[in-house]
């Protein structure tokens, strides 16, 4: 139901199958959209533009992504997520980091959990 989402959360990789498990534990399905785009480059701008036209009524568009803030597709993309929109996209990243990965699976799973929080608040 396109016309009660108030949220997109876009996504590439493997993130989208978290975003989708946190949104029925959260029971969202109605209030969140959830777009994974598959192409970065070239960015698709037209498709992308009527994927977001679906949800009229969104307030909010968010990029999430598991790498750190200044890796990952968050630099590549920004600009064109924002010239699809009237809506500025904010992004929900791990912190800037120097390496890719945190190293250990229970600060990856912190780290994961607070970006799904940060998502969907």
């Amino acid at each position: 139901p396109e016309n009660t989402v108030e949220k997109v959360l876009v996504c590439s990789g493997q993130v989208y199958y978290d975003l989708i498990t946190e949104r029925a534990v959260r029971k969202l399905e109605t209030k969140v959209a959830i777009v994974r785009v598959e192409q970065l480059y070239p960015f698709p701008i037209d498709d992308f533009k009527k994927e977001l036209a679906r949800f009229k009524k969104a307030k909010k568009c968010v990029w999430v992504q598991e790498e750190p803030h200044n890796q990952g597709a968050w630099i590549q993309i920004r600009d064109y997520l924002d010239s699809v929109s009237d809506m500025k996209f904010v992004e929900c990243t791990r912190e800037a980091s120097a390496a890719p990965a945190c190293g250990l699976t229970s600060s990856h799973v912190a780290q994961l959990k607070q970006i799904l929080d940060s998502a969907f608040n």
